[in-house]
């Protein structure tokens, strides 16, 4: 008969597996019962780091459930990176570091902390194996020095994403974002040319000076800008989120 010990262990791989194989089919409410299982049943054990790993990204890719609130989204990434933190005073492998370190990354890129960014992207890139996912660290990196208005360093950390990981999709965007100078905030895009004619005369009547643009697909976009700083363009957007909530900054 098992002790307590090593039946503990049993329950907690067993759960463990089971929470991989849940965030596999995206079940994310099931990935976090069986994570926080393993850390019922064994709070520091061997299982523990990649249990909290698996609690927070499944907390994370939540966001993509429609009609979820920012109250909601806010919480639960607050909540991710506690999770990501406490696995890494748990001393895990160098892989599930990289993941970790990665992780946290991506929550200070979408948090706006991009010197934070820079960091967590740079020290994945020392751990992670994987090419697909270095790349994208790299990316990151790249967009982070842009927002910070480093865009000499921006562009030569774009330049590598191209040559160090040539026809990769973090590749193409780099291209595309490369040379970058100043920020626009795309408001919307249009299938429909006459919404983005009424979208126009309506900015146009409140002062504000849009730029229509057509896409390979033949959309109709609308943006306003160019403005010097990251934070200018936080504020521009501001000013059009109600009417625009989906609007993006670019680059």
């Amino acid at each position: 008969m098992l002790g307590g010990c090593a039946a503990g262990t049993v329950e907690s791989r067993r759960s463990l597996e089971q929470a991989r194989s849940a965030f596999a089919r995206q079940d994310f409410a099931q990935t976090v019962a069986e994570a926080d299982n393993v850390l019922l049943v064994a709070p520091r054990g061997p299982d523990a780091a990649m249990a909290l790993y698996l609690r927070g990204r499944a907390l994370q890719d939540q966001d993509a459930r429609p009609n979820a609130s920012s109250s909601t989204l806010e919480s639960n990434w607050r909540e991710a990176k506690r999770c990501y933190l406490a696995a890494l005073q748990l001393r895990p492998s160098r892989r599930l570091e990289g993941y970790l370190l990665s992780s946290l990354g991506t929550i200070a890129y979408f948090d706006n902390d991009y010197p934070q960014a820079i960091e967590r992207f740079t020290g994945a890139m020392r751990l992670l194996d994987d090419a697909g996912q270095r790349s994208w660290c790299l990316l990151r990196i790249g967009l982070s020095q842009q927002r910070l208005e480093r865009f000499s360093d921006a562009d030569q950390t774009l330049e590598r994403v191209g040559r160090e990981y040539p026809g990769s999709v973090a590749a193409q965007e780099a291209a595309r974002r490369r040379g970058a100078r100043s920020f626009m905030v795309q408001l919307a895009t249009f299938s429909n040319p006459a919404r983005a004619s009424a979208a126009i005369a309506s900015l146009v009547r409140q002062g504000t000076a849009p730029v229509r643009s057509v896409d390979s697909m033949g959309r109709q976009i609308v943006r306003i800008g160019p403005v010097p700083t990251y934070d200018q363009a936080l504020r521009l957007r501001a000013q059009h989120a109600v009417t625009y909530p989906d609007a993006l900054i670019l680059p």
